[in-house]
């Protein structure tokens, strides 16, 4: 069974990628580190691994300490993409500056991994 927050980052990454071919990359930094982070709940989730209020600081330091390292699921590469995700969505979300097609790009790259590899997991595991 697949939980409320695997469908979250389902619809979260198909926003992020119809925000940013509409050129709001703000909105799709921002959903698409979203559809990580709730891939990540969803994920530890299955592992039995909660938090009553899902502190992003928690999520991230749990996933790269019990499914990167100690359980070796996903490599250790991808321990780091969550939080370079969520740097961009911080550029995007409280920089007055507009952030760039091009940073954007490189982070919805990295967010389709991210989720990708997660999704499949736990599409392919009961």
């Amino acid at each position: 069974m697949k939980s409320g927050f695997y469908e979250k980052a389902k619809r979260g990454i198909d926003d992020a990628e119809m925000l940013f071919n509409a050129e709001r990359y703000e909105a799709a930094a921002n959903r698409a580190y979203y559809a990580c982070f709730h891939a990540a709940i969803a994920l530890l989730k299955r592992f039995g691994i909660e938090h009553p209020k899902h502190p992003h600081d928690w999520i991230q330091a749990q996933f790269s300490a019990e499914i990167i390292h100690r359980r070796k699921i996903f490599p250790k590469a991808l321990a780091s993409s969550l939080p370079n995700i969520q740097t961009v969505r911080h550029l995007a979300d409280y920089r007055e500056e507009s952030i760039s097609k091009s940073i954007v790009a490189k982070q919805l790259k990295e967010a389709k991994v991210f989720y990708n590899s997660l999704t499949t997991y736990l599409e392919q595991t009961p």
